[in-house]
């Protein structure tokens, strides 16, 4: 299991909440499906965005990161219609 660290910013300028952090937290495990690997998410405010921290069951960083950016894709922009965005930093 490997951790891939990203952060995601409300683009509506709404207060960054541990609400909020706990809805991104739902969103991504209603979108995630055994092919994104997830096992564990964390997400917390912090600073006017949310961090956060995918474990994801992978063979390599690579391939790690390329699961959590294709699972932040697709749950931010269907469930949420754009209202958040999202960068998966490197490794």
């Amino acid at each position: 299991m490997l951790a891939v660290r990203a952060t995601v910013v409300d683009t509506s300028g709404a207060p960054t909440t541990t609400a909020a952090a706990r809805i991104v937290e739902d969103v991504l495990w209603a979108h995630a499906t055994p092919e994104h690997g997830l096992e564990h998410v964390r997400a917390v405010p912090d600073r006017g965005r949310i961090a956060l921290v995918l474990f994801v069951r992978a063979d390599g960083p690579t391939t790690a990161h390329a699961l959590a950016e294709n699972l932040l894709a697709r749950a931010l922009t269907a469930a949420t219609a754009g209202r958040y965005a999202a960068a998966v930093h490197p490794h």
